[in-house]
């Protein structure tokens, strides 16, 4: 009875410095707006993303909210989706800004 599901991260540890980049995904219940923030350490927002869609997808390169690569450590994340009406003509597409 979850709204989010299958929630995922395509590595459990990633080094944006060697290039590698963190790919977030996500389905939803329903089509939505989504907003997925990630925390530093001392849980302040360093990166936002939000969209639309049925399910949503972000690559996070390890730069923060001004482009800049954030420091080597452990960040969190979270996710919040809420049901929204779909664009005319269907709601199959996702669109992520970042």
């Amino acid at each position: 009875d979850n709204y989010i599901s299958r929630w995922e991260f395509s590595e459990p540890l990633f080094e944006p410095s060697l290039g590698e980049t963190q790919r977030i995904t996500a389905v939803f219940a329903a089509y939505s707006t989504w907003t997925l923030n990630i925390l530093d350490e001392f849980n302040s927002v360093v990166r936002t993303a939000s969209g639309t869609g049925a399910s949503m997808s972000f690559n996070w390169d390890g730069t923060g909210n001004g482009g800049a690569f954030l420091p080597d450590g452990e960040y969190q994340f979270t996710l919040t989706a809420n049901e929204t009406t779909p664009p005319a003509g269907g709601g199959s597409t996702s669109r992520c800004l970042t």
